[in-house]
């Protein structure tokens, strides 16, 4: 799966499933989102095999953070409902790489 290593661009992978992007509004450098290209309100409406896809692609995409930004470790992050946080009703995963000093 080709991976772009120009942090600039928005739009970093996709595959025939889903896209991978950096968040407009990053909380750390690199802090990306992995988004299905089908619609699911959240993690109650996903089934189960693209669950499995979406974090095969989600060790993918972390390991080239952390080997092309240096970061120290990682958030991994998905809200589901309202009383949860979610206010993007298409399911998203945040991976928000972590470095000493940062204040996420």
């Amino acid at each position: 799966m080709p991976w772009t290593r120009d942090w600039t661009k928005s739009r970093c992978n996709a595959n025939s499933d889903f896209r991978v992007f950096f968040d407009i509004n990053p909380a750390s450098k690199g802090h990306c989102l992995i988004v299905p290209k089908q619609h699911y309100n959240d993690i109650f409406d996903m089934d189960a095999e693209t669950g499995g896809k979406l974090f095969s692609l989600a060790t993918v995409v972390a390991r080239s953070l952390k080997k092309e930004l240096n970061c120290e470790g990682m958030n991994i992050v998905q809200n589901n409902g309202l009383i949860a946080g979610q206010t993007v009703f298409h399911f998203h995963l945040h991976l928000i790489p972590r470095y000493t000093g940062d204040t996420v």
